[in-house]
């Protein structure tokens, strides 16, 4: 559940949060930037890992570190929730690429526009359905999915959550 993600956060100690969306988009733009991510340097243009690829996924950041399984398997709770009305559209119940978004509501969750899921970079998902208040979950196959349609109680097996500080 997004709010038992938060509490658990804050209980390891001072400055621990639930990752925020702006940490994880801080780390995909810095993850698309290094020439080693790239899957597939015979293919033009930047090919990502998918988790339909691999069990483990590795990411190296341009400071050299590693951050491991940021997609695939367990997709994760981000700290931002969005109201049913402030959904970007069109609502749909199955992923769709970032470009078929007509209206973003004044969101900036996508990634590059030219980058689609032929890159491994992800969809979004919006789910036509009557939860109100929903949370943000990241990373369900690939570094940008984007899932709006789990309500903040959910509690499933497929999602986790990673803490920051």
């Amino acid at each position: 559940k997004h709010y038992e993600a938060i509490l658990t956060c804050q209980g390891i100690g001072d400055g621990y949060h639930l990752i925020s969306e702006n940490e994880w988009l801080t780390i995909a733009e810095n993850i698309i930037r290094v020439a080693e991510n790239d899957i597939d340097e015979e293919t033009e243009g930047l090919q990502l890992a998918t988790s339909t690829m691999a069990t483990t996924t590795e990411f190296i950041l341009s400071n050299g570190n590693k951050i491991f399984n940021l997609i695939g398997g367990i997709a994760e709770w981000i700290d931002q929730t969005i109201t049913k009305t402030g959904l970007v559209e069109p609502i749909n119940e199955n992923w769709y690429e970032y470009y078929e978004i007509t209206d973003y509501k004044g969101m900036s969750i996508a990634p590059p526009y030219y980058y689609s899921s032929e890159n491994g970079i992800g969809q979004i998902k919006t789910g036509d359905n009557n939860n109100e208040i929903r949370g943000f979950v990241r990373g369900a196959n690939a570094l940008y999915d984007l899932d709006l349609s789990n309500s903040f109680d959910t509690a499933i097996p497929t999602i986790g959550f990673r803490c920051a500080r």
